[in-house]
């Protein structure tokens, strides 16, 4: 295969599986783990907790694609 397909098929790979274990990750820690739900219309400290990565966590996940893929020249 040319170089240029295996290193875009390399960073869709990448971009595919970074996206699956953050998915993984915060469906373990707001489902499993309950930190998602708001019981009784109180907001607990686990719920804050859990807010706040999810947003950071996500922009995180944009930061590290954006940085993988803005150097990607689509060949014409």
């Amino acid at each position: 295969m040319e170089p240029e397909v295996t290193e875009f098929l390399k960073k869709i790979s990448y971009t595919i599986g970074l996206f699956i274990l953050w998915m993984i990750l915060n469906v373990v820690f707001g489902i499993q783990l309950q930190w998602g739900y708001i019981f009784n219309n109180a907001i607990g400290v686990g719920n804050i907790i859990y807010y706040i990565f999810l947003a950071g966590s996500l922009a995180g996940l944009f930061y590290v694609i954006y940085k993988m893929w803005r150097n990607y020249k689509m060949p014409l």
